[in-house]
């Protein structure tokens, strides 16, 4: 039976309103470009999304023109600034329904100070998988994280994680057992790739890529993460057994300098390219790219993987990759990072006269048809939305 709110809402139509809680509001990041595409399609007339984060650079102007509104605070490392901050957005702007919480292991903060100010519905939605990176940090580092887990635990009324491994991560090991917990990936505009029509002549002139080299693609932020010092030892090697392969690298992030610095020391100039963030990856990936390699350390989806695989290319990449992100398996090929550079280079270079399996428009296809389909999966999260708001926590 409905309650009287309910019964309200539906005759004036009033929008459940959530608040999209990130750090940062880039190009270039799985998790900004996914919610971008979230809140150009969501139903705008049933739910009013708005976004904090930490810092903003290219989105917010859009976001605003989609009528939502862009509260950059400080940076969640500053505890008590940050919890201020966001109790005055809630409690200035809102009520809000809901809160959204994308925060992974800071996420517990957010959602404390969300649970104190009475938000009924607080989602935490975990993204990543950081469990390799926890041996390397400091004991006030993991104790830190572990007691935002805790929180995480106590205040998070519900749980996404965008595949088993990530909610391994953060909901542990016995994730299942807690009904709070589920799936939910994340997905990728696949139309981006349907209706482009690539001159691949002109981008690789634009590059500076000759017609006949065999072009292995990369994409990701310049982060630990995605191993990108792998790639480079890896491509040293192959480039002294192939003149005509080239590595092309999209991104931006903190590691980019002294990627730059170790490709010059080695003079990989002629064989690798490094053109910073693009926001034309499909293009990029249609009219440049022969093959890809995804050598991350860790990954809680791997968003770029799917656009991979709906660009047609064959693909290299880690055994540590979530099972989830390999729809297309005849173009995929899974190798374990301890068997090392050389191996990663034949392996690349075996691929230069090899032809997959499927075609391109078949590869698309099988991705649109996939649970990545951004339209499918902005019809879901409205569902969810939907279903988590009609059984809120009631005030006591």
């Amino acid at each position: 039976m409905q309650s009287e709110e309910d019964q309200n809402r539906e005759m004036t139509q009033t929008p459940i309103r959530i608040l999209e809680v990130l750090d940062r509001l880039i190009p270039g990041g799985g998790v900004q470009d996914w919610l971008m595409n979230v809140a150009r399609r969501i139903d705008r007339e049933h739910f009013h999304l708005d976004f904090l984060a930490t810092c903003a650079m290219r989105y917010d102007a859009e976001l605003q023109d989609l009528g939502c509104r862009v509260f950059i605070g400080p940076s969640y490392y500053h505890l008590l600034a940050y919890s201020r901050f966001l109790a005055r957005v809630l409690r200035e702007n809102g009520p809000y329904d809901m809160v959204h919480v994308h925060s992974h292991y800071h996420s517990g903060h957010a959602l404390r100070v969300a649970k104190g100010e009475g938000v009924p519905v607080r989602v935490v939605h975990c993204h990543v998988n950081n469990t390799w990176q926890l041996p390397s940090l400091s004991l006030l580092r993991r104790v830190f994280y572990g007691h935002m887990v805790k929180w995480t635990k106590r205040f998070a009324t519900d749980g996404f994680a965008v595949s088993r491994s990530a909610a391994r991560d953060l909901f542990g090991a016995d994730w299942c057992a807690d009904p709070r917990w589920r799936i939910f990936p994340a997905a990728f505009e696949e139309d981006a790739f349907r209706r482009l029509t690539v001159d691949a002549a002109a981008v690789r002139r634009e590059l500076g890529i000759a017609s006949d080299a065999f072009v292995i693609g990369h994409v990701g932020q310049f982060t630990r993460v995605k191993n990108h010092g792998f790639l480079i030892r890896m491509m040293a090697i192959a480039a002294k057994r192939s003149s005509n392969v080239v590595l092309l690298l999209i991104g931006d992030g903190p590691l980019l300098p002294a990627i730059r610095e170790e490709v010059n020391r080695l003079g990989l100039n002629g064989h690798i390219i490094l053109t910073g963030y693009r926001g034309d990856v499909p293009a990029l990936m249609l009219g440049a790219m022969d093959a890809f390699v995804f050598p991350s350390l860790a990954e809680g989806l791997g968003l770029v993987l799917l656009e991979a695989q709906a660009a047609g290319l064959p693909i290299l990449t880690t055994s540590e990759i979530p099972t989830e992100a390999i729809v297309v398996n005849a173009l995929v090929k899974t190798l374990p990072l301890s068997q090392g550079e050389v191996a990663w280079a034949e392996a690349v270079l075996s691929m230069v006269n090899s032809v997959p399996s499927v075609t391109r428009a078949e590869a698309l296809c099988l991705m649109q048809r996939s649970l990545f389909n951004i339209d499918y999966n902005v019809r879901a999260l409205e569902k969810q939305y939907q279903e988590l708001y009609q059984r809120r926590e009631q005030p006591t």
